[in-house]
């Protein structure tokens, strides 16, 4: 079996994405091993090993390899690769184990109906709707919206869909009363075009708009670090027309 697993991570202003082609192997005795076969890594191998603790009960244990090519190692990305690898990976196993649990709670509860997800077009117009499937899906105690990686990762590109459809991130946090994610950024950031133009282009995205944003939008979405930065780069003219050329 091949397993091909991508991986996104953010801290700060870097970016980072890692891709692994993965032959697996399922051996007797509950255990999965993998090893890496094409992909950014140059050593990714470990292992999965099902252990019964005692009756009824079983514990998952787990064991990785990795190596960064020198190329990548820079003092913030092997700290993202070690989160990934000792952080988010627990994580993910935990979610997972309380979404089976759940399933199977659903399965010895007599008469009971599994959940159904409303249809891309209802979560699209009914705001109630998608409001109630945004906490169900990222939890009820959640406040802060998540950002466009965190819907893809869930896989609920419908949700994504629908944020669109009623105004844009900012538009959807403000209502539920979420705050969004904005990190504060390294000095000298926004002396580097690129992050302005970034920046820009994920807002107007994100707010799912057709052209350059108005000053009174980023005003009104707390985007007042753009609209100084696009000022100290010339003004609106200089710098949608130098984003065009770009």
């Amino acid at each position: 079996l091949r397993l091909r697993q991508v991986v996104f991570k953010e801290l700060m202003y870097l970016r980072f994405r890692a891709e692994a082609l993965l032959d697996v192997l399922e051996k007797p005795k509950h255990e999965i091993q993998f090893k890496l076969s094409n992909g950014t890594f140059d050593k990714l191998q470990g292992k999965f090993i099902l252990e019964t603790v005692e009756a009824g009960r079983t514990r998952l244990v787990y064991a990785v390899e990795i190596r960064i090519p020198r190329g990548i190692q820079t003092f913030a990305v092997t700290p993202l690769v070690e989160k990934f690898a000792y952080e988010d990976v627990a994580n993910n196993i935990a979610m997972l184990r309380r979404h089976v649990e759940s399933a199977t709670q659903d399965e010895d509860d007599e008469g009971a109906l599994p959940v159904k997800r409303p249809a891309t077009s209802v979560l699209c117009s009914d705001f109630a709707a998608f409001e109630a499937e945004l906490k169900r899906t990222f939890g009820e105690g959640n406040k802060t919206m998540p950002k466009k990686g965190e819907f893809r990762t869930a896989g609920r590109f419908d949700l994504e869909k629908a944020c669109y459809a009623h105004g844009g991130f900012s538009t959807v946090a403000a209502r539920i009363g979420w705050k969004m994610q904005y990190q504060r950024k390294p000095r000298d950031y926004w002396a580097d075009f690129e992050n302005l133009s970034e920046e820009i282009s994920m807002f107007i995205e994100e707010e799912g708009l057709t052209s350059f944003p108005e000053r009174k939008l980023l005003k009104e979405k707390g985007r007042m670090d753009i609209v100084r930065a696009i000022y100290r780069w010339g003004g609106v003219e200089e710098v949608a027309n130098r984003m065009k050329n770009v």
